[in-house]
């Protein structure tokens, strides 16, 4: 994510207030705000081990940048993948995880790829990310509902559960355009 607007929010700010600096933000695109990530290098090489090792042999890697987030298609073992780098804000840093879903859109795993805060680091145990396999858009994954939180890690967690919720809807809306 590119943070290239924060010079002119400093420029508005000064010529027209606090407010109108606060809306060339958002509309230049926080990335608190809306869900995925600019596929690097790292993360590509990071999700790319993962996924080998939650789904098997890769046969097919492809990231496909059409739609409004980007994502990758993962051939593995004969099954079509679809996974996600995404990138949620925690307490004061962002959280680099990857999701995997299955042809029907249904969480097939989650892993932690980059986490840089001090608390919370818990959000990576098998035991948390499990409870998001076979969550699906019909089923959402909620905080609190369906997602067991972790005590010391809310902000990760309500973070963490809100990121995955957008993805599995963006991805039901990407399969109903489709």
């Amino acid at each position: 994510m590119s943070w290239s607007f924060l010079p002119a929010s400093s420029f508005f700010r000064a010529r027209s207030g606090k407010a109108f600096s606060v809306l060339v933000a958002f509309l230049l695109g926080s990335p608190a705000l809306h869900a995925g990530t600019k596929v690097t290098l790292e993360y590509e090489s990071l999700a790319r081990k993962a996924v080998a090792q939650i789904t098997g042999r890769i046969s097919a890697w492809q990231i496909d940048s059409s739609a409004a987030i980007p994502f990758i298609r993962v051939q593995s073992e004969g099954i079509a993948y679809t996974a996600f780098i995404d990138e949620v804000k925690g307490k004061t840093n962002r959280i680099t995880y990857l999701l995997i879903l299955d042809p029907a859109g249904v969480i097939v795993a989650i892993d932690v790829l980059v986490y840089r805060e001090s608390y919370g680091g818990e959000i990576d145990y098998p035991v948390f990310k499990a409870q998001f396999e076979g969550k699906s858009a019909r089923d959402l994954p909620v905080l609190n509902k369906n997602i067991r939180n972790i005590s010391g890690a809310t902000i990760s967690c309500r973070s963490l559960t809100a990121g995955v919720a957008q993805l599995l809807r963006f991805y039901h809306t990407l399969q109903d355009s489709r």
